[in-house]
């Protein structure tokens, strides 16, 4: 199913998603992540929808394949997960259009701990638990 992206703002002018426009018509609304929200559904549906959650989503608990531990400082590849890295609840901190910003939850000692990911984010982060 051929699909092209198309960035997508509310009336006021806010970014909040896109749009994946299909050749019958119809969309799939994607977060400024890269994933979508829904399956393809009529176009005022997918923007109705990325108006009301395109960016209330981003708040949620995300989860992320990350080491035990994150020592500040050191740079994780998250594309390579290392043996033992299991899948973590991360809060999403900056999303950028090339990388998004993390750090796990509860951060506890790792309060300051950032990891990034590189966005889009393809299957490096999770809505649900894996």
């Amino acid at each position: 199913m051929p699909v092209t992206r198309h960035p997508y703002r509310r009336a006021d002018g806010e970014h909040v998603g896109f749009l994946d426009l299909v050749a019958d018509g119809s969309a799939v609304p994607v977060t400024l992540l890269g994933s979508p929200l829904a399956d393809a559904r009529p176009r005022a549906e997918a923007e109705d929808m990325l108006d009301r959650q395109g960016l209330s989503v981003l708040a949620a608990r995300w989860w992320c394949l990350l080491p035990a531990v994150i020592d500040r400082g050191v740079a994780l590849d998250v594309r390579r997960p290392a043996p033992g890295w299991t899948w973590r609840p991360v809060l999403l901190v900056e999303v950028r259009p090339s990388e998004v910003l993390v750090r796990p939850d509860p951060a506890d000692a790792e309060r300051a701990a950032v990891v990034v990911v590189p966005n889009p984010v393809a299957d490096l982060l999770r809505r649900e638990q894996p």
